[in-house]
């Protein structure tokens, strides 16, 4: 994101109200189960997917497509 909106190297204000910081924290304590579930249901998946051949099983648990 900084690639793209440009880095921010100001400091916040240390006296944000806790009110402000909400939408921040809900982010915070989402992300990671979030990522979890994402990713090993991803997994669970493409284990439990019998029309996946060897190939796509081992390229779906590395990140690789295939390209036909």
């Amino acid at each position: 994101m900084d690639a793209v909106l440009g880095l921010k190297v100001a400091n916040e204000e240390p006296a944000t109200d806790e009110m402000e910081l909400g939408p921040y924290q809900l982010t915070s304590l989402l992300w990671a189960p979030v990522q979890f579930v994402t990713v090993f249901g991803v997994l669970l998946y493409v284990s439990l997917s019998g029309h996946l051949g060897a190939g796509l099983f081992v390229g779906g648990c590395w990140g690789c497509r295939r390209h036909d």
